[in-house]
This record gives C-alpha cells, sequence and structure tokens, in this order.
C-alpha cells in the first residue's frame, strides 16, 4: 500500500474547498441566471467581508463564473473552478498559520450564491483547509510519526536535500517504531568508492543499522 503524506515545504494558504457539484449543479444557466450575487466571507479570522454586485450572466463557463467572483474579492482571495473535483475552491491570498477562509453565508445584499457554490457550513463535503508555518522535513517525518506511526513502515521525502537525509535518517534510527527511510540521488560518487562527500559514505560514517532499521540509498539516474 502507499500513502502519501503532506510535508509543507513552504508556508500554505489558507482555503474552502466546496462540496462536489452535480451534474444538474454544474448547468451554467444556474450561475448566468445571478446579475447581482454576493456573499459573505471571513478572511484569517478577521472582520466578516461582504462581496456584491457579481454578475455571473456573461459566464461562458465555470471557470468564468470563478473568475468573475475573484474580481470582486479585491485581491484578497482567489476563487477557482476544480473540473477534476467539480468543485469551487475559495483560497487566501495570506498564507501560514494565521490564514484561512470561513464558510460563507448570505450577503448583506442581493442574491445568495453561496448554496450555488456549495460552499455552506452545511453543504454535505464543503471542508476549511488551514493555511501552515513552513516545517522542515523531520519535523513533517515526526509528525506521521507521532499521529500514524504503526500505519506506516517505509518512508521516502521527495524534494529533500542532503541535510534533510541527515536529520531524518537521525530521527529514524532513533524512533521505537521500526520504519525504513529510502534515500535517492543523483550524485555520481556514491558510484566511487574513494569519494567520502557522498550522502552514502556519510551515511556508512554514522553506523546507523542496516535494513530493515535505518536507510537505504538508490543512485538511479
Amino acid at each position: 500500500r502507499l500513502k502519501i503524506g503532506r510535508w509543507v515545504k513552504v508556508a500554505s494558504n489558507g482555503a474552502l474547498m466546496g462540496a462536489p457539484l452535480s451534474a444538474a449543479e454544474q448547468t451554467l444557466a444556474n450561475f448566468t441566471a445571478i446579475a447581482s450575487g454576493g456573499f459573505t466571507y471571513t478572511p484569517d479570522g478577521g472582520a466578516p467581508v461582504n462581496v456584491t454586485a457579481i454578475n455571473l450572466s456573461g459566464a461562458a463557463n465555470l471557470n468564468a463564473v470563478a473568475a468573475l467572483i475573484t474580481a470582486k474579492l479585491a485581491a484578497a482571495a482567489t476563487m477557482t473552478w476544480n473540473s477534476i473535483y467539480q468543485r469551487f475552491q475559495l483560497v487566501s491570498a495570506t498564507t501560514s498559520a494565521t490564514s484561512s477562509i470561513s464558510f460563507l453565508t448570505a450577503p448583506g445584499s442581493g442574491t445568495d450564491i453561496s448554496p450555488l457554490l456549495k460552499m455552506l457550513v452545511d453543504s454535505s463535503g464543503a471542508y476549511q483547509v488551514e493555511g501552515k508555518a513552513p516545517e522542515t522535513a523531520v519535523e513533517a517525518v515526526t509528525l506521521f510519526d507521532t499521529n500514524f506511526g504503526q500505519r506506516w513502515y517505509a518512508v521516502h521525502v521527495i524534494g529533500a536535500v542532503e541535510a534533510d537525509h541527515l536529520a531524518i535518517a537521525a530521527y529514524i534510527e532513533a524512533t521505537e517504531l521500526k520504519h525504513v527511510y529510502g534515500i535517492n540521488t543523483q550524485e555520481a560518487g556514491v558510484l566511487v568508492a574513494v569519494t567520502t562527500t557522498d550522502i552514502a559514505y556519510q551515511m556508512a560514517q554514522l553506523g546507523y543499522n542496516p535494513l530493515p532499521k535505518s536507510f537505504c540509498v538508490d543512485a538511479s539516474d
């Protein structure tokens, strides 16, 4: 089984993911009938923002609907249509732990488009994504070990650099749960016995347990 976890390598945005729209709910006429729509949302836990005068009558598709809404958000957030998941997504322009987007409520005036977007608190399948501060690779591995340590065995971190590999390997070696950490590298020195700076040499010098405990190195290209 393959499990994919998220490493927050850079600060992430808070967002609101709308519930999936059925084929009938995606009918463009549902949206083009709105000449003065709106909604209220709260960004970053601050004051509610009333968005009004959204004219969707000229939208050619759902991507255009999202663009027309974005134009009314004054660069505070971006609305997109995700055709893969068949939902609207409202993403904050800010990042890190204070970044967030609330569920939508009715506007102060005009037609409430919150139900059309399926971004209400009771829209089944809609959910909030809180922004995250950046974390190191070993912090991500530590989190998954602490919360899901009994549910995975081998781990590989895409995008990790040499310093990350060394930190993660040290953690894996010390943890009480049994894990394998895999490293892949394109360092040519891994294939040269006299090289003493490549990641494989450094790992070997640390004297960590071989499989099935600490690490393996793949020198594939």
